[in-house]
């Protein structure tokens, strides 16, 4: 489907990889593939939908890769909604959370600021 989608373009691929994701619930257990999968086909609809569930996902079970991907998502949705602002908004989530896990010189990740009970720097 995907490689159809890259040689054959859009218009051939995009029935058959609608019919594929409908066809399959592995789709909803695979958020990044199936959120870039309907950016792609512009299928706004979809990816709303995976767009919400991913956050709440996230809130709901703390997992890390939902709070990773959730930001990013969300971007990609304000854009396509021409919400310029909620995807600036977005990214700059997705850049706090990428500083807050980055590992120390050291290899070990290093606490936020608010984690180790001093105010971030300005």
């Amino acid at each position: 489907m995907l490689v159809r989608l890259a040689t054959e373009g859009h218009r051939t691929a995009a029935r058959p990889a609608r019919e594929t994701v409908a066809a399959s619930p592995l789709w909803t257990e695979r958020p990044a593939p199936a959120g870039m999968l309907a950016v792609e086909l512009w299928n706004i609809d979809a990816h709303g939908v995976i767009t919400a569930w991913v956050p709440a996902t996230a809130r709901e079970t703390g997992s890390p890769l939902m709070l990773r991907l959730g930001p990013g998502m969300e971007a990609a949705s304000a854009v396509h909604a021409g919400d310029f602002t909620a995807a600036t908004s977005a990214i700059a989530e997705d850049a706090a959370l990428l500083e807050r896990d980055r590992p120390h010189r050291s290899g070990v990740r290093r606490p936020a600021a608010r984690d180790r009970g001093r105010r971030p720097r300005t």
